[in-house]
């Protein structure tokens, strides 16, 4: 004496998802595409982070669990560096153009008073989004115009920093 049950259909397999891939641009990470997501900083839920994109705060272990329609689960986990670069100006007034830019960059020095830069020495220095130094050279300022070459960076975001003296201007400019 034996019993057998046959239950057909009974149990469903579903193939989990494979792990999301997170790309970082400035300080925004995206996961692939899935149905539900929850970041986590440090192994610990971030409130409300649950969009295919989070926009990060400080740098860190940044993890995405992604889920799709059956319930299965994937997470993956990258650690992310914050750009924390500013767009600040104390005494330099400048404006910088065209934005975006191709192969060179306007700066055109506004003064609250008189021409109070021409001969004075400028410190400039390009930024990519992740902070890393790309440019740097050192120029005497002639007249209130100057013309910086960048056809020789790649596209993409970049800040342009100008210091002469105790001063320091940052403009944030994008590179076609």
């Amino acid at each position: 004496g034996s019993d057998t049950l046959t239950l057909s259909n009974f149990i469903t397999v579903y193939t989990n998802p494979f792990a999301p891939i997170i790309s970082q641009v400035g300080n925004t990470l995206t996961s692939t595409p899935a149905t539900s997501y929850q970041w986590q900083l440090n192994s610990v839920d971030i409130p409300g982070a649950t969009n295919q994109s989070y926009t990060i705060t400080q740098s860190g272990l940044y993890t995405v669990i992604i889920g799709d329609d059956n319930g299965c689960t994937a997470q993956a986990s990258v650690d992310a560096s914050y750009v924390g670069i500013e767009e600040v100006g104390t005494t330099c007034f400048v404006n910088v153009y065209s934005n975006p830019a191709t192969d060179a960059l306007m700066v055109e020095f506004l003064f609250a008073g008189s021409n109070g830069f021409a001969g004075n020495e400028i410190t400039i220095s390009i930024f990519n989004a992740l902070g890393q130094k790309v440019f740097s050279s050192e120029e005497k300022i002639i007249s209130g115009k100057m013309k910086i070459d960048i056809s020789n960076i790649v596209a993409g975001i970049y800040f342009l920093q100008l210091q002469t003296g105790a001063s320091t201007t940052v403009r944030k400019f994008v590179k076609e």
